[in-house]
């Protein structure tokens, strides 16, 4: 018997293919651009998993729909570690420690400062803040657990958040990948470090950075850097991190 149009096990010819990303689509976008068969489509794709360029993914195909099912192992993966901050030990969302496998680095001479998790009503879920309550100038990085890398790995590196300062001084705000000779070394041990984008605002905004990095000569592991900087001035400062990401 042939089935109604409309029931669900009638045949819709959906078809599945392999495909690498494009671009990182901005912060809820809801599609991405995939390259399949050597042609560039475009795709939904499950929001618990954000498709990051240069990702190979496996699609669907149902008439002329297409969505991204999910990342191919060993293809696509954060090397970043707890990049969504999601995973924490309890207390942290109530104490002034950073996020569980981030660190602070605080530049000398800068305003006391606090780097934390804590839970965002606009992001809903936890979150990264580096928070300034002084008019002195200040020097920050948030700074992830370090992973792996050969020279000359290409890294796509991306990060969305908002930024506020007070008093019309200028906050700096800049996504960076810092290049170490081991895995113990912490920021500002570093052997060379690359800007991938920056954010300034005089009074708040929203971003995401992105851009990629390349692995120097001599580096044997990586860490993603969230900076905030601002001059004097200003009576407060604050940067939301929710999403950090570096892919192969």
């Amino acid at each position: 018997m042939t089935q109604p149009p409309g029931s669900p096990t009638a045949p819709t010819n959906a078809r599945m293919r392999l495909g690498v990303v494009q671009a990182s689509p901005a912060p809820q976008a809801d599609y991405v651009w995939v390259m399949v068969d050597g042609a560039p489509i475009q795709a939904a794709y499950f929001t618990n998993y954000v498709p990051i360029t240069n990702d190979r993914v496996t699609v669907t195909q149902d008439g002329t729909d297409w969505f991204v099912l999910g990342g191919k192992s060993g293809a696509s993966g954060n090397l970043v570690v707890n990049g969504d901050f999601m995973v924490h030990p309890q207390p942290q969302l109530t104490t002034s420690l950073p996020p569980y496998m981030w660190g602070h680095y605080r530049a000398a001479g800068s305003a006391a400062s606090v780097v934390s998790a804590g839970l965002s009503s606009v992001y809903q879920k936890p979150v990264m803040f580096i928070a300034v309550n002084s008019a002195s100038a200040s020097d920050n990085y948030a700074y992830s657990a370090a992973f792996p890398v050969t020279p000359g790995d290409l890294l796509y590196v991306d990060a969305s958040g908002s930024s506020s300062s007070s008093g019309g001084v200028t906050l700096t705000t800049t996504l960076r990948v810092g290049w170490f000779i081991d895995g113990q070394s912490v920021y500002p041990n570093f052997i060379s470090e690359t800007v991938v984008q920056t954010n300034s605002t005089t009074t708040s905004s929203s971003w995401w950075l992105t851009g990629t990095a390349t692995a120097p000569a001599g580096a044997a592991y990586a860490r993603v850097a969230i900076r905030a900087n601002q001059n004097a001035g200003a009576s407060s400062m604050l940067v939301t991190a929710g999403q950090v990401e570096a892919h192969r």
